[in-house]
């Protein structure tokens, strides 16, 4: 040690302009690196000084990639979750057109699809006392609840009258 460096002593007023100076990076560093400044100002040993400087500037460097690769990762993982989110909510679009064009079809099918003919409760002796009472397809329609051309080919198939 140099023989020239005088330590400068707790609660002297060089003491106490060294702490206000030092006031800023107080909560910048950690309070050990705080004190080891701190005390290697008082025994005025530059070497010291340097190394708490450099070896916390360091673990603050390691401390800022850190954060920086978690903010990185962070980002890519909120990218990849609205990716994600615009795929399902595609997925959602089209389900959704999907059972739209489903409902299509099937009330196309309806329109297209006639219903089953109605088997009838009609008896042919029933369909042909009518006829020989009124003598007139339409009339016996109308009175057993049944379409024209069914009277006229009941009667035809008992062969009543002609095609």
């Amino acid at each position: 040690m140099d023989t020239e460096r005088a330590k400068i002593e707790q609660g002297s007023l060089e003491y106490n302009r060294l702490v206000e100076k030092l006031k800023p990076i107080y909560y910048s560093v950690e309070t050990e690196a705080y004190n080891r400044i701190l005390n290697a100002l008082c025994t005025k040993d530059i070497d010291s000084i340097v190394d708490v400087l450099l070896s916390n500037n360091k673990v603050r460097k390691e401390a800022i990639i850190e954060i920086i690769n978690a903010q990185g990762d962070l980002r890519e993982t909120q990218y990849e979750l609205e990716i994600e989110k615009k795929k399902n909510e595609n997925l959602q679009i089209q389900l959704s057109e999907s059972r739209q064009r489903e409902q299509d079809l099937l009330a196309e099918i309806r329109r297209c699809i006639k219903p089953p003919a109605k088997k009838d409760s009609l008896t042919d002796e029933a369909v042909l006392a009518e006829y020989k009472k009124t003598k007139s397809l339409r009339a016996v329609a109308k009175a057993l609840g049944c379409s024209h051309n069914t009277v006229k080919a009941r009667l035809i198939k008992m062969g009543c009258i002609e095609k």
